[in-house]
This record gives C-alpha cells, sequence and structure tokens, in this order.
C-alpha cells in the first residue's frame, strides 16, 4: 500500500478516533494524547 494511502487511512482512523472521544469521555481517558492530535 503506498504511503499517502496509509496515511489517509490512518487519518481517519485518528479522527474517528477524536469523534467516539467527544462522546465518550471515559474512552478518551485510554487514549494516549497524541493519538487525538492530527
Amino acid at each position: 500500500m503506498p504511503c499517502e494511502e496509509l496515511d489517509i487511512v490512518w487519518n481517519n482512523i485518528k479522527a474517528e478516533a477524536r469523534a467516539l472521544a467527544d462522546c465518550e469521555p471515559m474512552l478518551a481517558s485510554f487514549l494516549p494524547r497524541n493519538a487525538t492530535q492530527a
């Protein structure tokens, strides 16, 4: 898989994690701070 595609996939995962963390404060506490920073 080309590097650009991996970046897109990873950014989508991070965006999803951020959205979930906004709804689930409990989940946010398990996520490393840098995982939700884009």
